[in-house]
């Protein structure tokens, strides 16, 4: 069995350890500790953004999205993509997900 330490922040905050019969391998235990650390490190912001159709978005991908009143360009991540054909053309819609540190 495989524990997984997850250290967060500037490596002074060490969180529980996980220790789970099913975790069998480095990269089972990798994933299952970015996840945990995701979930509960950082402050997550979820919204949907209607746009233009472009092909090539794909789920998990870093996404940069310009905020035009505010001036400024923040990372989201893709957690669902769909499209729509109307007379209006074709739109996309992304639900995305924003990462902030948390304390």
């Amino acid at each position: 069995m495989i524990d997984i330490v997850c250290i967060r922040g500037a490596g002074d905050k060490e969180a529980p350890e996980i220790n789970d019969p099913l975790i069998n391998s480095e990269y089972i235990a990798k994933v299952r500790g970015t996840n945990f650390i995701n979930e509960n490190w950082y402050k997550r912001s979820k919204r949907t953004l209607r746009v233009p159709y472009k092909d090539g978005i794909f789920i998990n991908q870093k996404l940069n999205v310009y905020e035009s009143l505010l001036d400024i360009v923040d990372v989201h991540i893709a957690t669902d993509y769909s499209f729509t054909i109307s007379n209006e053309g074709i739109w996309a819609e992304i639900n995305v997900e924003q990462h902030e540190e948390g304390e």
